[in-house]
């Protein structure tokens, strides 16, 4: 299916690579990573990161899209895969790296929102795509 690059060790030429949590941190750097190994990009966050296409499709003349989703609501996943597979470019390979990270004082915190930051926690890292 690809071929190695002796410099990087892998091709992505031609593959469809659909990375949700791309906006920031491991996303982003995933994302330039397989645009620069020759793949077509659609990346996906909770807004939809334009400015990120337009700047790796100036950067490497890769196809790129942007899709705002939900990892939390299940339907809007499927409809994201469903929109790609209607458009053909279903993804050949994934990068799940949306993530959240909450800082603070625990033991400063109320009860009531440590509960709701380990259900944010719970609903985007743990049961995320």
């Amino acid at each position: 299916m690809t071929k190695r690059d002796a410099a990087t060790g892998f091709d992505l030429s031609g593959l469809n690579v659909l990375v949700i949590g791309a906006e920031l941190g491991i996303g982003r750097a995933v994302a330039w990573a397989c645009a620069k190994q020759g793949a077509n990009l659609t990346l996906a966050d909770l807004a939809a990161p334009d400015a990120l296409a337009a700047e790796i499709a100036a950067a490497h003349g890769s196809s790129v899209s942007a899709k705002a989703v939900d990892v939390t609501d299940r339907a809007a996943v499927e409809a994201l895969s469903a929109a790609l597979d209607a458009s053909g470019t279903s993804p050949d390979c994934l990068a799940l790296t949306a993530g959240v990270i909450k800082y603070g004082k625990w033991l400063e915190q109320d009860p009531d929102d440590w509960e709701q930051d380990f259900r944010d926690l719970s609903d985007i890292n743990v049961k995320g795509p």
